[in-house]
């Protein structure tokens, strides 16, 4: 009995002592000394000493990449295996700990540093943060519009961070910009979504600074999309045409075509390119899929950067071939060898597929394997590789955003726009004039639906009036009488109308001192009367 007593005492205290430590962890996790606990959606950077030892990323359906790039440095690409990613998790963690370890991350979230605090520690900096109001500011004049009081200081801006959103949103104010075709300046309110691809590079080459850049790479997107962008407009044709020069539509591309299914030659005939005016910009389609949207997507990452990539992957594939075929599987260091190999072509790969979600597909023709080399026409990457190469050739996209300061735009959304002070007589004048322009058309509409109405209304008359004389005629009416019925209908059927032949009258009393007179209810055609006419002299009453 007291062996038994003994032993239950001591399953209390181990089990005291492991709720103990447990309470202990989560509170120096709290801290972040030897425990921390990574946000969800965010990547967190384990440093030794000064130096960047690991990178966590908390991120669901995605992982740190098993390659390096050209620069040494490492993404964050997807993958549909949980395991994969918890293993890639785990990388810099001891066999003997890891099931600790695992159990840890899986019960409560949390993560061991290192038994060497302060010297492994999180590392910390600062993000310049905004946030955009959803409602506009009080308006004011052109040097503060109301648009740009929709951007705020995050509540959390000079506050040290330890982890870095995954994805986050960093709203942009553009003043002044100017449109090729007329000179007119708008001002936009942007909403560029971000999407953390290299997370090494703007913590540490960047110290954290990077949103700068971020906003100076869309405000360069902005001004190139609006000095290099063309519509299609109307040909017309002859020169006094007046549809010729009105906006068609948003882009003019004789490769993609028009709504209606002309493209080469045919439409080079129907349209040609206009740059854009302040008319023209208030017809572009400004929501998802819009040209300003596809256009800054192009800055995401170059042609020449993707071909790179594509290249690198093509030696670590190289590599391992050539591997399995010469290697000495009998040599100890084969297989660690052969395993760096395929983890240096998949994490290529790997890094070549997220480049293909980043950049919509339009550089896959450059990759050399079989998979990518079916289904890939040449007219439309062509042209969007020329307009890449543009870009580069401009020093405006460098290698892109993504190699640049290590994120890609996700998405890109156009809040709101208004007119600049500079020129906002002129955006009044166009839209009191596209007003008249659509009060026109309403009263041409008008007019077209009376005289329908009015063709329609006959036909159905003529129509009724055929059939009467087709009955009468089938009961064998004679066609005399029956063409007298049809007269005598038509003759009464206007009476008190404007179109009216008969005059039609009512008596008025003129009491003691004067007699009865006659007034007419309608006048004849060609009457003089005027409604405002007094009463007309008495006359004799007609003959009944």
């Amino acid at each position: 009995m007291e062996y038994l007593t003994v032993f239950l005492i001591l399953v209390a205290i181990l089990a005291l002592n492991a709720i103990s430590a447990i309470v202990l962890i989560i509170i120096l996790s709290s801290m972040g000394w030897w425990f921390f606990q990574p946000p969800r959606g965010t990547a967190v950077f384990k440093n030794r000493g000064e130096n960047l030892q690991e990178i966590w990323v908390n991120v669901g359906g995605y992982k740190l990449s098993s390659a390096e790039d050209s620069d040494g440095r490492r993404w964050i690409v997807k993958t549909k295996d949980e395991k994969e990613r918890l293993k890639v998790f785990f990388r810099d963690v001891s066999n003997y700990t890891k099931p600790f370890h695992e159990f840890l991350w899986e019960k409560f979230g949390i993560r061991f540093i290192s038994p060497y605090w302060p010297q492994v520690y999180i590392h910390r900096f600062k993000v310049d943060r905004k946030r955009l109001e959803e409602s506009g500011g009080t308006g004011g004049p052109a040097t503060e519009p109301s648009l740009k009081n929709r951007i705020r200081v995050s509540p959390n801006q000079g506050k040290e961070v330890d982890n870095l959103l995954f994805v986050s949103y960093r709203p942009v104010y553009k003043q002044g910009v100017e449109l090729a075709g007329d000179n007119s300046k708008i001002n936009l309110l942007l909403l560029p979504t971000w999407q953390l691809v290299i997370p090494v590079t703007p913590i540490y080459y960047y110290m954290g600074n990077f949103y700068p850049l971020l906003d100076g790479a869309v405000e360069a997107g902005i001004e190139d999309f609006f000095a290099t962008h063309r519509v299609a407009v109307h040909k017309g044709k002859n020169a006094t045409d007046p549809k010729r020069g009105e906006f068609a539509h948003d882009t003019y591309d004789p490769d993609i075509g028009d709504p209606d299914g002309n493209k080469g030659d045919g439409y080079k005939e129907l349209y040609e390119p206009a740059p854009l005016t302040y008319a023209f910009w208030i017809k572009l389609k400004k929501a998802h899929g819009s040209p300003i949207e596809r256009h800054m997507m192009l800055f995401n990452c170059t042609a020449t950067y993707y071909q790179r990539i594509v290249e690198e992957y093509m030696d670590a594939r190289e590599k391992l071939e050539d591997l399995k075929k010469r290697g000495k599987k009998t040599d100890k260091d084969y297989y660690k060898a052969l395993k760096e190999a395929e983890n240096g072509e998949k994490g290529l790969n790997d890094i070549l597929s997220l480049l293909d979600e980043i950049s919509h597909g339009i550089y896959k023709h450059l990759r050399h394997d079989d998979e990518y080399q079916e289904g890939n026409g040449p007219s439309s990457v062509e042209k969007e590789m020329t307009k890449s190469e543009k870009l580069e050739a401009k020093g405006l996209g460098g290698e892109g955003i993504v190699p640049g300061i290590g994120f890609a735009m996700k998405a890109f959304r156009l809040v709101d726009w208004e007119a600049h002070g500079d020129t906002k007589k002129l955006a009044e004048a166009l839209q009191a004039k596209q007003t008249e322009i659509y009060t026109a058309q309403g009263v041409v509409a008008q007019h077209e639906g009376l005289k329908k109405a009015e063709v329609l209304l006959g036909e159905g008359r003529s129509k009724a009036l055929r059939l009467m004389i087709k009955s009468q005629s089938d009961l064998g009416v004679d066609p005399n009488i029956a063409s007298e019925t049809v007269r005598e209908i038509e003759k009464s059927s206007n009476v008190g109308s404007k179109e009216s032949s008969v005059t039609t009258w009512f008596e008025r009393s003129g009491g003691r001192e004067h007699p009865p007179v006659a007034i007419p209810l309608s006048e004849p055609p060609g009457s003089k009367r005027s409604k405002n006419d007094s009463e007309p002299a008495p006359r004799e009453k007609p003959d009944s």
